[in-house]
């Protein structure tokens, strides 16, 4: 159980007793109570194994007893008694944009609406518009955001795939030990979503392989068993897909169960691969038999063919640059020597400034741009003129304590709805390294936001645009923005675009990077790290930049503080 677990659980107390219109001392109490845990340093299960969730702020003997409750079962008797009459999947309309608890409990309360799908009914006969403040326009966005909360449900962000992912592998290798297993698929590919979990294994016994996998204790159901493949269902509703080979095919497979569809039809449609199909999930020569390559680079060898990296197989022009020998030199995490963009309790961070350099500092890099926001983000404690000054001085004393790293002072600046920036010209000149980014306004018209950018972009003070799309995968769509036009307004001022590497945001995506790549924009890839794990979300910034052929040469923070600020 993590402290963002206990967070959710919190919100959704807080969500259904404003759905119930419960008194709002209530629900502010648990509102509260997670943002406590949310800026805990400490892990909340530690202190509940201790039984000290009392000593964390603003949480008393009452609310300790019900997180202690979650922890310890993984269950909470009050949330189920609180659902009783109000249906758990009243909780899914708050995914909608423009959808809060009070609405929520509006169309429950006058339409009897309580699951998307019977919102996007409603939408489609027109029985909203007798609800305050929602008419045509509402209801056409209410039916597109439905479908796109569906779409959302179906793939799950990678965030959570990987680690379900490991967790079912690690099981699997324990009950088969000296078997290879790995995690394949979409997972592998790093794919910014994942539809299911898909694992293979190196044996001679497949039925030994399919007796384990179907013992394991996340799977509750098999699905579909077969001579060398099954399917099951985890606790939480995943579909895992298990593929056994044999060791002298295990590189072909590995191959089979990694690349998309489409890679997999254009290496099979190869001269060299003539007569090779698939045969389900194995690949199979001329006489039906395996091909036989124990490892991927023995296996693209048999079609001249250099190795093609994982997260490169999505038939994107891989094959074409493999064959004409001009596959990209990917980027990588030892290339990073920097991250420009990291949060503190100066404004939203749940730490110090030196205890963001230290952990920054012991994952190998040598410096940090701290990016806390500018005063117009006020729900994120954005920094007045005066805390700049009072900020600049406390980065002073940490780089005196540093030895061998260096915090260089920037911020993230708001990109106001009128286009104009948080501060004015003679302060923004005073930073080592300004990010701009959109936080309001997400509803304007495409050519008004993207006039917002643009000028953010042609402004001599900002260096970078952060995560340019303002997508949140789990439930905010992408800004409507032109970005052939960032992109080519970044390559001309040599702006740089984010590749913000928050697993929830990934943005810029993998396309969009390779597009500016291209085009000679600069990027950079940063955590927007608010606490000290977030460091580790570097790796599926990376992943994304690499799904977009990006090289070390492409991105702003491969340099040594003393090149960035030239």
């Amino acid at each position: 159980m993590t402290n963002d677990d206990v967070v959710r659980f919190l919100e959704a107390i807080a969500n259904t007793l404003e759905i119930k219109g419960e008194r709002p001392y209530r629900i502010r109490a648990y509102r509260e109570a997670a943002r406590q845990v949310d800026a805990l340093e400490e892990d909340v299960a530690a202190l509940a194994a201790e039984r000290r969730l009392t000593t964390i702020p603003r949480v008393g003997a009452s609310l300790a007893a019900r997180m202690q409750e979650l922890i310890d079962t993984g269950k909470s008797s009050f949330l189920s008694d609180l659902q009783r009459d109000t249906p758990a999947t009243l909780l899914d309309l708050l995914e909608l944009p423009g959808f809060g608890p009070r609405r929520v409990a509006a169309v429950h309360r006058e339409l009897g609406v309580t699951t998307l799908n019977e919102l996007a009914e409603a939408a489609a006969a027109g029985r909203l518009r007798g609800l305050r403040a929602i008419g045509p326009r509402l209801e056409q966005s209410i039916m597109r955001g439905v479908e796109v909360v569906k779409e959302r449900r179906r793939r799950m962000p990678l965030l959570f795939a990987r680690p379900l992912a490991e967790v079912l592998r690690a099981e699997l290798a324990a009950a088969l030990p000296g078997r290879p297993i790995a995690v394949v698929g979409s997972v592998r590919r790093m794919a910014e979503r994942v539809g299911d979990i898909d694992l293979l294994v190196g044996a001679p016994d497949a039925a030994t392989v399919l007796d384990a996998f179907a013992a394991l204790s996340d799977i509750t159901a098999l699905d579909e068993r077969g001579a060398t493949t099954a399917v099951g269902a985890t606790r939480n509703g995943t579909s895992c897909h298990v593929v056994v080979a044999s060791p002298s095919s295990w590189g072909a497979a590995l191959v089979a169960t990694t690349g998309s569809h489409a890679h997999l039809r254009r290496l099979l449609a190869l001269p060299r691969a003539a007569g090779w199909h698939l045969d389900g999930d194995i690949i199979v020569d001329e006489r039906g038999q395996p091909v036989a390559a124990p490892t991927e680079a023995a296996f693209y060898r048999l079609l001249g063919l250099p190795e093609i990296p994982p997260v490169l197989r999505e038939d994107r022009g891989e094959i074409e640059a493999a064959l004409s020998g001009t596959l990209p030199d990917l980027i990588s995490i030892a290339d990073i020597h920097g991250d420009l963009h990291v949060h503190s309790r100066w404004s939203d961070g749940r730490h110090s400034i030196a205890a963001m350099a230290r952990a920054a500092q012991q994952r190998g890099l040598s410096y940090m741009v701290l990016a806390d926001h500018s005063r117009s983000s006020v729900i994120a404690g954005g920094l007045s003129v005066a805390e700049v000054a009072a900020q600049r001085e406390e980065i002073a004393a940490v780089n005196a304590e540093l030895d061998g790293f260096r915090v260089l002072a920037g911020i993230e600046l708001d990109i106001k709805p009128d286009g104009s920036l948080d501060y004015d010209d003679e302060l923004l000149a005073t930073f080592d390294f300004v990010t701009a980014s959109v936080h309001s306004g997400f509803g304007q018209r495409a050519e008004r936001i993207t006039d917002r950018v643009l000028a953010a972009i042609r402004s001599p003070h900002v260096d970078a645009i952060g995560h340019p799309t303002g997508r949140l995968l789990s439930r905010r769509e992408p800004l409507a923005l032109d970005m052939d036009a960032v992109i080519e307004a970044a390559a001309e001022t040599g702006t740089a675009l984010e590749i913000n590497a928050n697993p929830d945001r990934l943005d810029l995506n993998d396309e969009y990077a390779r597009q500016a790549a291209e085009a000679g924009a600069p990027l950079a890839i940063n955590t927007d790290a608010h606490a000290l794990e977030h460091l580790a979300f570097l790796e599926y910034g990376i992943a994304t930049a690499q799904r977009g052929w990006v090289r070390p040469q492409d991105v702003l923070n491969t340099r040594l503080p003393e090149a960035l600020l030239l």
